[in-house]
Parts: C-alpha cells; sequence; structure tokens
C-alpha cells in the first residue's frame, strides 16, 4: 500500500521479498535506524547508502560463508 510519494507499507511476503532484494529499486527509509545497536554507527541491518552495505556485506561473506549451516559436512570430517 502506497502510504505516501515515497513510502510503501506491505505485509505481502513475496512483495516484501521484491523490495529486499539484492540490486532492487527500492531504498531503505529511516525507519530502518532504529536497527542501530550504537546510536551513532550504521550496522547492516540499519545500513540505508547501497555502497557502503555492499562494500560490509562483501567483507562479512567470508565468515558467514565459511560458517554457514550448509557446510554441516566439512565440520563433520574435521571432527
Amino acid at each position: 500500500m502506497r502510504v505516501g510519494p515515497n513510502e510503501l507499507i506491505t505485509s505481502d511476503p513475496d512483495f516484501m521479498r521484491k523490495m529486499m532484494a539484492v540490486r532492487s529499486s527500492y531504498i531503505r527509509g529511516p525507519w530502518w535506524k532504529a536497527f542501530r545497536f550504537d546510536p551513532a554507527r550504521d550496522n547492516l541491518l540499519s545500513m540505508s547508502d547501497d555502497v557502503e552495505h555492499t562494500n560490509l556485506r562483501r567483507k562479512m561473506a567470508f565468515g558467514v560463508t565459511y560458517l554457514s549451516p550448509l557446510k554441516v559436512s566439512y565440520f563433520k570430517m574435521v571432527l
């Protein structure tokens, strides 16, 4: 539902996936700043700048991939 010229509200999970998809044309509004752990600094959830968000995701990708639950067979093999 459009609630303003540049604001949408939805409870439809399919539309949420479209809005939150990689390279989506939708941007995060100021509401996301509530997800800051430190009020002075953004984190991955609160960032609205796509370039900063992409850079932080790139830095975190290795750790997330390495610790992915889908890689359980690797950990079983090591243990």
